[in-house]
This record gives structure tokens, sequence and C-alpha cells, in this order.
């Protein structure tokens, strides 16, 4: 082989694996590529980004959203017993980080109050003193973004969906009142000690505050008075006469708060309280667990698995509620990924614990933001407020904060959920007035304990339960069957009972459901099962059919079956298949002749083609509700 040759297939193999080499490098590329922008959607949108036609407009509605988030941010701080910079701190970083890895476009992402009192709750009871607990408080923040990343990674978040919305309500308005009253010792400048944290903070907040009554300080309270005045006012006016405007309510009363502070001297002269000396620029980079003892870490990551579940549990539900709004589905691992990041990456930096935020989104979704893009922009002005304004918050007064975070619960506070329920499921109000009377005279963390079992309760209830119900066609002739208990006027089918199965067959509920067949037993030589409901069988259940249909085949009673869905069809036909499993006993089941499609087919296979009445469209079918309350249905239309 000449030496030619030999170098023609050396630069053959050196090309074929640098085409190799080129591909794989490629293809890793793209894959990253296809990872960081499903990580960070803002790699994506801001490529594509039309600046011409919605820069300003974005940019109106980040300048806007700072108006409220600022205001509150500085109030939510005071919830959380932290330095009212460490809102700042907590918005600026939410707003950013979720604005480039958010998936819900009107969707805020900063301080809330109810995550907020919970927080500073878990500060109180901790024993740390006041001046200490901007130092540990990042060491509860971190520990709530584990667990928020726990609920990502183990794929707990689909449990959040088992949690009623009903309970949610209740524990949301219930925890509005609350916050209120936790406020209300600010409002009067009166220190009262913290009591139980899990039971009567409603009741002896109150009771202490009137045995205080002697020590309140009205300059504070006359101040307090006139801020929640001027709020409500500049709420109907901006309502009223500028609709398409935020209102700028607190900010308003923010800057003339501090302005009047200072030159009136009301702390010095009047003894008004105020938040004191901030620190200003970009907050420095700080280890969490330094000066941490081991006792209070173990009991901030105790008390951080209930805070973790209610952030989260609030940032879905606005995700949801505002991505609907937006027209956009959002995608819930990455909503509590960036939730996770927000904390995780915050907590170096002296945050405490974020959420979705519903006065800022409800600003993004009245403006009409285009994009993600007012996020960032929000971001920027408040990391350009904590450049150059941190240092005249010092002389903004504690109790313009209060009167901020007590107008603003006002979108809480509502009853109209129960006034609705009242007149469509008495049930459900009896649990919504539960979970909210529970939350109210105990705690918020009890009330979520609360919400979550008794959530769980009713889904077992409803599994365990099971239904069977007896139905028959509405007229002679007729292809609808229902329920007698419902349409009283439906007829029985001569030699014959048709019980529905209106739920799943599992081993939760087969007892029941076997006692309910069991007792139709005596009435008749032939039954037949509709199963049209039934999703899914186990095999608890096939041993519950297999029972009955020995019992019924001993009484020389026929059983048949209608409506087997698929994947109860596979079950049941791998154990007729199987003599292991069923020794025989069930093979009649799907043997053809026992088992029909249609409900309908099997009726008229043993009644024979009934034919229906003369007029029959003009006839009047009486339904009953569980109330008692007649429905007439003409029979075209049933």
């Amino acid at each position: 082989m000449s030496s030619h040759t030999i170098y023609k297939e050396f630069d053959a193999a050196d090309s074929q694996r640098s085409f190799q080499w080129t591909v794989t490098c490629s293809s890793f590329l793209k894959s990253i590529k296809r990872t960081s922008t499903r990580r960070f959607p803002i790699a994506g949108w801001l490529t594509k980004y039309d600046w011409k036609e919605n820069g300003v407009a974005d940019l109106v509605v980040g300048i806007s959203m700072s108006f409220i988030i600022v205001p509150k941010a500085l109030g939510h701080a005071a919830l959380a017993q932290v330095s009212a910079v460490h809102g700042l701190y907590t918005a600026f970083f939410g707003a950013f980080v979720y604005g480039c890895m958010g998936t819900s476009m009107w969707l805020s992402v900063g301080t809330e109050a109810l995550v907020s009192q919970l927080y500073g709750s878990i500060l109180i009871n901790s024993g740390v003193p006041r001046e200490m607990r901007d130092e540990v408080a990042p060491m509860l923040t971190m520990y709530i973004g584990i667990f928020t990343a726990m609920i990502i990674v183990l794929r707990i978040d689909k449990l959040v969906d088992l949690i009623s919305p009903v309970a949610i309500s209740a524990f949301t308005v219930a925890g509005a009142f609350l916050i209120a009253t936790s406020q209300m010792k600010t409002l009067v400048n009166v220190h009262l000690e913290p009591g139980n944290p899990f039971f009567g903070e409603f009741v002896t907040t109150y009771i202490e505050l009137f045995e205080e009554f002697s020590h309140w300080h009205w300059p504070t309270l006359v101040l307090g008075v006139l801020s929640i005045s001027l709020l409500v006012f500049s709420k109907y006016m901006f309502k009223k006469y500028l609709k398409n405007i935020p209102d700028a309510g607190p900010l308003i009363l923010v800057f003339s708060s501090i302005l009047f502070s200072w030159s009136l001297g009301l702390s010095e002269n009047h003894g008004i309280a105020i938040v004191g000396e901030q620190q200003s620029g970009f907050p420095p980079f700080k280890l969490p667990w330094m000066n941490v003892d081991s006792e209070l870490q173990m009991y901030f990551l105790r008390e951080a698995a209930s805070l973790s579940l209610i952030s989260f549990l609030i940032m879905v539900s606005l995700s949801r509620a505002f991505g609907e709004k937006a027209g956009i589905e959002p995608i819930i691992f990455q909503e509590g990924t960036a939730l996770a990041t927000i904390n995780l990456v915050g907590c170096f930096f002296g945050t405490f614990s974020a959420t979705g935020s519903f006065s800022g989104s409800s600003v993004i979704a009245s403006l009409g933001a285009r994009s993600f893009l007012p996020q960032i922009i929000n971001a920027l002005v408040i990391l350009t407020i904590m450049f150059t304004l941190t240092g005249v918050i010092e002389w903004l007064p504690k109790v313009t904060l209060s009167a901020i975070i007590l107008v603003a619960l006002s979108h809480m506070i509502t009853f109209k959920t129960p006034t609705k329920l009242w007149r469509v499921s008495k049930f459900e109000t009896g649990l919504w007035v539960f979970v909210f009377l529970g939350t109210l005279f105990t705690s918020i963390p009890v009330g979520v304990y609360a919400s979550i079992f008794l959530s769980l309760v009713i889904l077992v209830w409803s599994v365990v339960s099971g239904s069977v119900t007896e139905i028959g066609p509405l007229f002679v002739g007729s292809t609808i069957y229902r329920a007698f208990e419902r349409f009283p006027d439906a007829k029985r089918v001569p030699g014959m009972i048709i019980m529905r199965i209106d739920s799943n067959l599992t081993f939760a509920n087969s007892k029941n459901i076997e006692k309910a067949l069991e007792s139709q037993i005596s009435k008749t030589e032939m039954i037949v099962l509709n199963c049209e409901a039934v999703n899914m069988i186990d095999t608890t259940a096939v041993a519950m059919l297999r029972k009955f249909s020995s019992l019924c085949e001993s009484k020389n009673i026929e059983l048949y079956f209608s409506g087997w869905k698929m994947q109860p069809r596979r079950l049941l036909h791998a154990f007729r298949t199987d003599a292991l499993l069923t020794g025989g006993v069930l093979e009649h089941v799907l043997t053809p002749g026992r088992w029909y499609l249609n409900l309908h087919d099997c009726v008229i296979r043993f009644v024979g083609d009934i034919k229906y009445e003369d007029r029959v469209n003009n006839m009047r079918i009486i339904e009953v509700n569980e109330n008692g309350e007649n429905y007439q249905w003409t029979a075209a239309n049933c």
C-alpha cells in the first residue's frame, strides 16, 4: 500500500471524527439553549421583543407598579419584624428574578401581607431580640427556599390541587383579620408581649389593648386615623375619576409623612415612633447561617415547612388567576422554581419570604402589560430608590406603614364566597365557616393545618362513600335513564333492577358499594349494573365483583354489565383470562351476551323494543332536587 493511500485513509478518518465532534457539540449547544430558555424564559422573549411598539407602554406599567409596591414593601417589612429596607430588598429580588424566570405575564412577585405576618410571628416567637432579627432572618428565608425547592423536585406541587379553594378562601379572610389585629398595637403605640403562637391571638390582643387604654399614645392614633382617611379618600378618587391610573395614595402618604415627620420633629417633640436609620445602597452579601446557633436553626427548620407551603399556594393561585386573565397557561413547575430561586438567592442579601403580590399583579393586569419587561423596570426603580432615598426613609412614622397595611387588607376581607355558597351548597358553607372561625380564634399556622386536613378528609370521604343509585327510563321507550330519587316519575323496567355506579371502584369504597348491591338481591330476578361513570377499578373492587357474582349465581339471579370503559375493561379481561386470579368464577362478567356497551341495548335485549308513547314532545318530566324543589323538563330536551 502506497503512502499516498495511507494518508488518504487517515484524512478520511480525521474528517469523520471531526464531523461527529461537530455534530455532538452542536447538539450539546442546542440542548443548553433549550434548557436555558425553558428555565430562563427571558432568553426567549427578550430577543424577539418589539421595543418600538411595546417599549413605552411597558415602561409606564413598570413605573406604575413601583408606586404601589414600594410603600407596601416597607409596610410588609414591619409585619415581618425586620427593618423597612429589607422590604425593598425582597421586592427587588422578587421582581428581577421573576422577570427572568416567570411564566405568568401579569403576576407580580415580592412581599405579601399574609406571608409577612406569619414570617414575623416566627421571628417573634423565636425569642430573638428585635435588634438581632435582621441578622438571623435570612436563615429562615433560606430554609423556606429549600422547602419550596423540595416541593418542586418531589412534585408535591400536585398535592396543592387537593386543597379546597373554599378552605383557602376562609383561611385568607381570617388571616386578614389577624393581620389587622396585629397592627392595632402600632396604631396606638402600645407594647404588648407576644402571646401563645397557636391560640387566641385575635381575642387576647384586643383584651390587652383595652387593659392598656390609659397608655394609648393619642398623637400616634390621630396620625394613624388621618393616614387611613387619606388612603381611603385617595382610593375613592382614583377609582371614580382616574380609573386608568394606579392609586398613588400610598406613595403620596409615604413622602408627605416623611416630610412632616422631619420638619415637625414628630419623633422628638411628640413621641411618634419612626422606622429609624436604614442602610443605603445594594444589600451586602452575607452568609445566612452566620450568628445563628444550632437550636435556632432547628426552630426555623420546623417553622419554614408550613410557611413555604403557604407562599407556594398563594403563588400558584395568583399565577393561575392572572395567567387566565392574560390568556396564558402558567407552568407551575417553573413558577415554583422561580419562587425557590428568589428565596435561595435573596437570603444571601437580607430578604424575607417572597410570594405572589395581589396588588402589584392588579396594576399589571389593569394597565395591560405586554411582556415581562415591566417586572425588570420595576426592579430597576426599586434599586434606584435603594441607592438614593433610603436616607430619608428613616423619618417615616411606623403608624403610616400600619395605615397602608390596614387599607390594603380591604380586598382580602370579603364575605362574597360564603354568601354565594349558602345559596348553592350548605355543606361548603359550613366548611368555610369552620375554617374561618378556627383560624380567627387560634392562629394562621393552625388555620393552614386545618385547611389541609379538612380538604383531605373531604377528599377521602368522597372516595370512600361511593354512590350506587337505582335508575330507570324517563318514560316508556326512552333511551335516557335517570335516578328515581331525583325523577320520581321515571319508569321501572318489569323484572329488572338497573343500578348505576357513580364513582370509581377502589379498595376505599368497595365495601359500601357491595352492601348497596346486596340489598337489591331479594327484589328481582335480574340486575343490570351501569358502569359508565367508573373510570378506574382496582383488584380489591374486582374481588368484590367476584363475590357479588357468586352470590347472584347462588340465588339464580341474572347479572349483566353495561358501559365499562377502557381501564376497567382491560383489568377485568386480565382477570377473566388468568385462571390463577379468578378460578373461573368471574368468567361470565365479560362473556358475550353478559356485557353491553350501551345500557339501553341491554334493556331492549330482554324487554324488547318498547314503542314511544304518543305526544312524547308534550310530556313534562319532573325533577326533584335535594331541597325538595321541583323542576320541569320537556321530554324532547331531557
